[in-house]
């Protein structure tokens, strides 16, 4: 049962390093026969340091994630306006065709009916292009 807990609870490189060390006390012959020599102290002096640099190079390769995470959102962001400025662009151009369509229609049988009609097509395109000038610097501008 505690060794299903050490397993969760040591990173690999602990568990690597912890059997190296049972491995060489095993094959002196006992804790009492390890030599303690100036290379085990320069060795266990130097590794905070290593351990530090170990986790400011996790820090860093957090950091490079959470920017490129960020990178790939405003992209998709863009993206997704460009969509929608794109399909405005369609739906103004329909819109207005079908005022042009309805005007002269109106024209032809002199009826108001196709002429009120052209008038509320001609006022819904209008605010979309309004709606897609406001759209233009966002899409442009990403910043």
């Amino acid at each position: 049962m505690n060794k299903e807990f050490e397993v969760e609870n040591l990173a690999n490189q602990s568990l690597v390093t912890q059997g190296l060390v049972c491995d060489h006390i095993d094959a002196v012959g006992g804790i009492l026969n390890v030599s303690i020599a100036q290379p085990l102290f320069a060795s266990s002096s130097a590794a905070r340091k290593r351990y530090k640099r170990y986790l400011e190079q996790q820090r860093q390769n957090k950091k490079s994630e959470e920017r490129s995470q960020k990178r790939k959102s405003l992209l998709t962001d863009i993206e997704e306006l460009k969509e929608k400025k794109r399909r405005m662009s369609v739906d103004i151009d329909g819109l207005i065709k079908s005022a042009d369509n309805l005007a002269e229609k109106g024209e032809l049988t002199g009826t108001t009916s196709f002429v009120t009609q052209f008038n509320s097509l001609r006022r819904t395109s209008i605010e979309k292009a309004k709606e897609l000038k406001t759209l233009g610097p966002v899409v442009q501008n990403p910043d």
